[in-house]
């Protein structure tokens, strides 16, 4: 599961169909050297609840992985679900910035604040938002 681009390490593999836990916990089904099939954890578990938030299929399957979500529909279906949370006080903005050597690098987030159903979604795309920002060059 590489949350960058939602799609299953294991896309190029001709496996079977993953179960959405599969596909939220990264986990990559490979053959030992027994050639018995076993599960490779790569990132850590989503919660059930970052997955209602954050895994989004597009209406059209990927014909090579069928368990392709994209990033932006993921963002876009939280982005809305941030929006419909009417709760004054529920809703926070997360400021963050990462030094580089030509300046400085901000972004920020609207996240749910803790105790609220998506709070588990936003830790996970605040933490997700970072690491692609570290990435960028």
């Amino acid at each position: 599961f590489v949350f960058g681009s939602l799609a299953t390490p294991c896309a190029s593999l001709a496996l079977p169909k993953l179960k959405p836990r599969e596909i939220a916990t990264g986990a990559m089904q490979v053959a030992d050297a027994n050639g018995a099939m076993v599960y490779t954890c790569t990132d850590p578990m989503m919660s059930d609840a970052a997955m209602k938030y954050l895994l989004t299929r597009p209406s059209v399957p990927a014909p090579l992985d069928p368990n392709f979500c994209p990033f932006v529909l993921g963002k876009r279906h939280y982005m809305k679900k941030i929006a419909e949370c009417a709760q004054y006080g529920k809703v926070a903005e997360l400021t963050f910035a990462v030094e580089r050597p030509g300046g400085v690098g901000r972004d920020k987030l609207p996240v749910f604040a803790e105790g609220l159903e998506g709070y588990d979604a936003s830790v996970f795309l605040a933490g997700e938002a970072i690491r692609y920002m570290l990435w960028q060059r």
